[in-house]
């Protein structure tokens, strides 16, 4: 039976139990609510945590708006982002387009992002949603709204959780109380990222180091080619081909790019601790890409992956620079998180948390930096200025604010809003669809 047909019977069966639970009463008797196919199970649980942490008011004035300055630092820089991208899809081919799926950060919906992360993702987007949610609680609570309901979110595992501020008085709330309490849900979840990376890179990246003196990971040998019968193994590290040293994934390419099938080359390679040196033959890269361009060209049979030293790089300095930065934040859509065999292999662990097993040092590890991950995402989006998100509402305050005087204000930051919403959703789309409906115009 099939993972696909498997997952459909246990929705369906999910369906009809809660359906009947729900005619029968039963969900109604509990405070348990439906809301499609999401169960929201409110509780008076963490209303007293909500209330003690609400009650620093001073506390909590000054970390709202510093979650005001952190919500509106982000705004800035998706929309300049997003403008950023305009003039690049014209240079983007329609098959490079972003796939729609892309957008969305959950294995099996995103394409380039493994199932072996679903783990990570449920556990992150937990966290995340929890902490944007009474982030928000607790800005409305220390301003002096109630809080009617907390709860649960349900739809076969748990995916989050819910704060509900008494409306009514939610809405009588002041300017800067409603900023507060707009920003500090993307502010809440900007701020576990940052801790997150840093526990990840410097605690975890830390207590690592790259095995030899770098070179590039062999990822994947194929079989039936000339590395997998000279007996290279996924977790060796090509230090040289024919004396030339490889120190990036570049140098690599290039190298095999001088080659022709039937060569003999050598090979200089870091195994089990050790340098070893194989003579090996290599085939035509036609007999496995069936390509008419690749007939003659030398072919080793292997997937390299980054160089483990540029690899970690990456992860402990993601701020060294732009680009470490945004292949730092990519990792899940490139193939390296989590962080599994055969790249952990390529570095070794040493320190105080040397002394965990090394499936738990990296399952901690990829925990901490999908908690970024998800937390990132969901801040950065949070705050963009568009109606519903957080930053939307964000905006509308504060253009009500600039024309407090001016007639017809309702209106006017209505109208404005709106306009602003729709320019921003604007832009994702036209990352999305641009490139594949310029050729359709002669561009």
């Amino acid at each position: 039976m099939s993972g696909w047909l498997i997952f459909l019977l246990v929705i369906c069966a999910y369906a009809v139990i809660v359906l009947t639970l729900w005619k029968l009463g039963v969900l109604k008797r509990h405070n348990i609510d439906l809301a499609g196919p999401i169960l929201m199970i409110r509780t008076e649980r963490g209303k007293g945590t909500i209330d003690r942490v609400s009650a620093h008011k001073k506390f909590c004035s000054v970390a709202g708006w510093v979650s005001v300055a952190i919500s509106a630092g982000a705004m800035v820089g998706m929309l300049a982002l997003l403008l950023w991208q305009v003039p690049l899809v014209f240079e983007i081919k329609p098959e490079q387009a972003v796939s729609p799926r892309a957008v969305i950060p959950f294995p099996g919906l995103n394409p380039y992002i493994p199932m072996s992360a679903l783990g990570y993702c449920v556990l992150a987007l937990i966290v995340a949603i929890v902490v944007h949610e009474f982030s928000h609680a607790i800005s409305a609570r220390s301003d002096g709204v109630p809080i009617k309901s907390i709860g649960l979110l349900l739809c076969l595992v748990p995916i989050g959780a819910f704060a509900e501020p008494d409306p009514d008085k939610a809405e009588k709330m002041g300017k800067g109380a409603k900023h507060r309490m707009y920003a500090s849900g993307p502010s809440a979840n900007l701020v576990v990222a940052l801790v997150c990376a840093l526990i990840f890179s410097l605690a975890f990246i830390g207590s690592v180091e790259p095995v030899g003196e770098g070179g590039v990971g062999v990822m994947v040998v194929e079989p039936n080619f000339p590395a997998a019968e000279a007996g290279i193994k996924p977790d060796a590290i090509i230090r040289s081909i024919n004396n030339t040293e490889i120190k990036s994934y570049d140098d690599f390419w290039n190298a095999m790019a001088q080659t022709k099938a039937n060569q003999s080359i050598e090979l200089s390679v870091w195994e089990e601790g050790a340098i070893r040196h194989y003579n090996v033959t290599l085939a035509d890269k036609y007999d496995y890409t069936h390509d008419e361009n690749d007939k003659g060209s030398g072919f080793l049979g292997v997937g390299p992956g980054s160089t483990s030293r540029a690899l970690y790089e990456v992860l402990a300095h993601p701020l060294s620079s732009l680009r470490s930065f945004l292949i730092y934040i990519g990792l899940p859509l490139q193939g390296y998180s989590p962080l599994h065999p055969p790249i952990t292999d390529f570095y070794v662990v040493h320190g105080p948390l040397s002394y965990l097993p090394q499936n738990v040092f990296w399952t901690l590890a990829n925990a901490f930096y999908w908690i970024f991950w998800i937390n990132f995402a969901v801040g950065t989006f949070n705050a963009l200025p568009l109606i519903p998100l957080d930053g939307g509402y964000m905006l509308k305050e504060g253009v009500d604010s600039l024309l407090k005087r001016r007639k017809h204000r309702e209106q006017l930051v209505a109208h404005i809003t709106a306009i602003m919403s729709a320019f921003v959703l604007f832009l994702i789309i036209w990352l999305i669809l641009g490139p594949r409906l310029l050729p359709l115009f002669g561009w």
